[in-house]
């Protein structure tokens, strides 16, 4: 809450929380009086627009609740890759295509879409690999975000890098 109100303090016009299970972000948007985005509300919500069935894949044994709770019934499935227990384990040969397989079973499940419930999948770049390999949209986590802070600084400010404050 401290940083989120330092930030604000020190001229940010909007916080992003960069983790997909949305911490503590209720709390936050009570404690400052600028926007406050979560990267798994703003996955789940970029792939409603979409209106698919959706695969959602983590690094955790379940999905984020937030992620669940708004995709509802388009959520075919939750899968964690095969032995990955975090995001480093995606960095080798086997976890990059444990996250393919991953990916590959959702679509079998009858998903259309797939949704990143970890952002730590965008800093390994998942989502480029998936893209190349899969002819369905992949939803990477901190692209949604940047997409729903962008918009809301288009208005205000000039330099949007210069206004975000990361979480």
């Amino acid at each position: 809450m401290e940083l989120g109100k330092e930030l604000e303090r020190e001229g940010s016009k909007v916080l992003v929380i960069s983790c997909a299970a949305d911490p503590a972000i209720e709390k936050l948007r009570k404690a400052v009086s600028i926007p406050v985005i979560g990267a798994g509300s703003a996955a789940a919500l970029t792939a409603l627009s979409i209106g698919k069935p959706v695969g959602v894949m983590g690094i955790t044994d379940n999905a984020p609740a937030v992620v669940e709770d708004l995709l509802s019934s388009l959520l075919v499935g939750y899968k964690r890759p095969d032995g990955v227990t975090n995001t480093t384990d995606l960095l080798t040969p086997q976890g990059k295509q444990s996250g393919i397989e991953a990916a590959e079973h959702l679509i079998s499940l009858g998903a259309e879409a797939i949704v990143f419930a970890c952002t730590g999948f965008s800093t390994i770049g998942l989502a480029a690999v998936l893209r190349e390999s899969l002819n369905i949209p992949v939803i990477d986590a901190v692209e949604a975000e940047g997409l729903f802070a962008s918009y809301l600084l288009k208005k205000s400010v000039p330099s949007v890098s210069s206004q975000a404050g990361f979480l």
